[in-house]
């Protein structure tokens, strides 16, 4: 299970990088707690851990976007 958690994380992030819009985290934050619903505590906080990684890609994007501008 943690390695999944990680890999979700990982990928997450990756994602969030490439595309690098904050809007599309609510969308996301949204199915979170559909997902425990549906699918119990632990895949819940999965969905929340690729949340998580997604909003950090997607800083890491601006802050690189920010370096290359100067």
């Amino acid at each position: 299970m943690s390695l999944i958690g990680l890999l979700l994380l990982q990928g997450a992030a990756l994602a969030g990088l490439l595309v690098g819009r904050r809007a599309f985290l609510v969308p996301l934050l949204a199915t979170v707690p559909v997902t425990i619903q549906l699918a119990g505590i632990e895949a819940g906080a999965l969905a929340l851990l690729s949340v998580a990684g997604f909003g950090l890609g997607t800083h890491l994007h601006r802050l690189i976007a920010e370096q290359y501008a100067r």
